[in-house]
């Protein structure tokens, strides 16, 4: 393919992108912006599509559109949205890009049958992601409470939204790192949090206080 042709293609795809935002928003884009984005063949960040792909209401014919784009950029935004409809994240939970389907697995929108595909994912950054939603069933808790991979049931320990009896078995788990992650919950259970403290070795083996410090800078940065 010749140049000429190759540049073309892409204008036209950029053209197609840029309309399709255009008539989700609702919205005329400037001229020049078109012009300039056009002619630099370039979807930067600028562009307005992070905004709006990742929050609007988007029927779902462009949804099925989208869901099929060669773009993993577009796809991610999608994947984001939290008003997708169920084919579409059936659609995007298959995908073999991580990064999707972890953009998914974070969505606090998605439907309980794509959350229990999700649990099952073979990538466990996927399910760490899943475990974080405060959004998830307390089904997929349970799933996930029993991952093999302990930084999932770390992510589910910090989890604000976990059953309280789920709580008091992370209590219990065979990993420090987990027990030490449930203590930086917000909403762990009074008796339980005193459970943890009123371990001596656990607390002696890893200063829980300036853990939780630390880890609680970090997160602010």
């Amino acid at each position: 393919m010749n140049n000429y042709r190759k540049q073309s293609l892409i204008k036209n795809s950029i053209l197609i992108k840029l309309h399709i935002v255009n008539e989700i928003c609702n919205i005329n884009i400037v001229k020049k912006k078109i012009k300039y984005y056009v002619n630099n063949c370039n979807l930067s960040k600028n562009i307005p599509l992070r905004s709006y792909l990742g929050n609007l209401s988007i029927n779902n014919s462009i949804q099925k559109t989208l869901s099929y784009s060669e773009d993993f950029r577009i796809m991610n935004l999608l994947a984001q949205n939290p008003n997708i409809d169920i084919s579409t994240q059936r659609k995007l939970s298959t995908i073999d890009d991580f990064w999707i389907r972890r953009d998914l697995a974070a969505n606090p929108n998605i439907d309980i049958s794509i959350q229990r595909i999700l649990a099952y994912d073979y990538d466990s950054e996927v399910r760490r992601d899943l475990a974080a939603n405060p959004k998830i069933d307390i089904s997929i808790q349970e799933i996930l409470l029993k991952d093999n991979m302990k930084w999932v049931r770390c992510k589910l320990a910090e989890n604000p939204s976990i059953n309280p009896y789920f709580q008091i078995l992370l209590s219990e788990d065979v990993f420090e790192n987990v027990r030490i992650c449930l203590m930086l919950n917000p909403n762990l259970h009074p008796a339980i949090r005193k459970l943890l403290e009123d371990n001596e070795e656990f607390m002696l083996n890893k200063n829980i206080e300036s853990y939780i410090a630390e880890n609680l800078k970090n997160a602010k940065k």
